[in-house]
């Protein structure tokens, strides 16, 4: 599945880039934030190829490779696509024309889209009223699935591009902030109106997005702002540090064929470089962004002014330090963990007793396996045995049918095949069934005169 969003990328790249090429930037632009929308859908179907013992696992996975995606798709081929002399340009095939297209899509166009819902109304509007059944008339009212890690690669996604191009337009940071704003406002009422709700998996997603993509996204932002602040003026046009040039009117032919007289008062002699030998053509590797490597006195041209020079020896080291940083923050942690969990327990608690029971908070559930089918059923399949289990813990009911341990067996894939659980060699020494989640539940001892409803738990 990795390989085959690498191809996604590279094809998604080509098609970027010929839309730039055979029209403009800004449709450019579109057609990535479309990109963006119907790549993660082809991902998300991959991951069914996938098997993972959790489900945050999974949406980890999810998160990795739609991000790898987004982010390359988003800003990276686009600017490695452009030549050095089109990245602040205002010509049609220019950079700064089609990161202006992603942030204005991003701002107005996929918002619009969520708040929307297409599909959902269409499902609601018009195959609910000519549903042959009750229960395909309700599947029409599922809500709109939505996905946890992919709400966080958009969210990164253009906190990367904002920080990745503000060197070239600080307003890219504005728009960045507005679709983000915008961003959230459509999500929230996505989230309250049309989404049916996600699996429970925590806050493990929100964990691995803080700790390594966001701060990843901010230091790559520094990288390459000190790569751009050291590259500008982007003309290709370098001062020669030997010989000079007389000064004069000279007749000079236009890029429109006409002629045109021209006065020099400058004795200083520049080269005009192309575009396969430039001393500004620097390679990503020339490492860290100074002066002194970008720029060496040996080649004896150069293109910095002394303020230039040391604004980029500023920028350039500054971005050493921020990528220093970030592994230590980043990766240090684990690395002294796993080093002291070789001679020491290292596990502690986090949080306190509250002293309260399960059962007595409400709005909490238990966790009961559930595996949810997808557009074939209104409801979950329940995948463990429900036995003396209190079906309050469960998280949802069916109208349907009644409110108990037996009323769920229409949905529940233990009676659904009882060749998994019929045979008694699958049992282990307890009697209880390997083929199925086992989920047990004891009542408290009734140590006080309140009822046995107040006094049950789950384990």
């Amino acid at each position: 599945t990795f390989a085959i969003t690498i191809g996604l990328v590279i094809g998604g790249g080509f098609l970027v880039d010929w839309t730039r090429n055979g029209t403009s930037a800004f449709i450019a632009g579109l057609l990535t934030s479309a990109l963006n929308m119907l790549v993660p859908v082809i991902i998300k179907l991959l991951m069914f190829i996938e098997k993972h013992q959790h489900e945050d696992d999974r949406q980890k996975s999810l998160y990795l490779k739609v991000t790898l995606f987004r982010w390359v798709n988003t800003a990276i081929t686009v600017k490695f696509a452009t030549p050095l002399t089109h990245l602040i340009g205002v010509d049609k095939t220019d950079l700064i024309g089609a990161i202006n297209g992603i942030l204005i899509s991003e701002i107005f166009f996929v918002p619009l889209l969520g708040m929307l819902d297409i599909m959902g109304n269409i499902s609601k509007h018009y195959f609910a009223p000519r549903a042959k059944t009750l229960q395909q008339m309700l599947l029409c009212f599922k809500g709109t699935a939505y996905n946890i890690a992919e709400k966080y690669t958009d969210v990164t996604k253009i906190v990367f591009l904002s920080y990745y191009y503000c060197a070239l337009n600080p307003n890219f940071l504005v728009m960045g902030c507005a679709a983000l704003l915008l961003r959230y406002c459509t999500d929230k009422f996505c989230l309250m109106r049309t989404w049916y709700s996600a699996p429970y998996i925590g806050g493990s997603v929100a964990q691995f997005s803080r700790t390594y993509f966001f701060p990843f996204a901010i230091v790559a932002g520094i990288a390459s702002s000190a790569f751009d602040w050291a590259l500008f003026n982007f003309d290709r046009v370098c001062k020669s540090l030997d010989g000079t040039f007389t000064p004069g009117s000279f007749l000079v032919m236009l890029g429109d064929d006409t002629d045109m007289n021209i006065t020099v008062n400058d004795n200083n002699l520049y080269r005009v470089c192309d575009a396969e030998n430039c001393c500004q053509e620097a390679p990503w590797w020339s490492w860290p962004p100074v002066p002194d490597r970008l720029q060496p006195k040996s080649t004896n041209f150069e293109w910095m002014s002394t303020e230039q020079e040391d604004l980029t020896r500023i920028f350039g080291w500054t971005s050493c330090a921020a990528i220093v940083i970030f592994i230590l923050l980043a990766f240090s942690r684990n690395l002294v963990r796993l080093t002291c969990s070789l001679f020491k327990g290292t596990y502690k608690p986090d949080g306190a007793d509250q002293k309260i029971d399960l059962c007595n908070a409400p709005g909490m559930e238990g966790y009961i396996p559930q595996i949810r089918i997808g557009f074939g059923a209104v409801f979950p399949a329940i995948a463990c045995d429900l036995t003396g289990v209190d079906v309050n813990l469960i998280g949802w009911n069916d109208p349907q049918t009644e409110f108990s341990s037996t009323g769920y067996n229409i949905h529940n894939l233990f009676h659904e095949m009882p060749m998994f659980h019929e045979d008694e060699d699958d049992n282990d020494d307890d009697g209880v069934y390997k083929n199925f989640s086992t989920v047990k539940f004891w009542m408290k001892d009734d140590i006080s005169n309140d009822t046995l409803d107040e006094n049950r738990g789950l384990a």
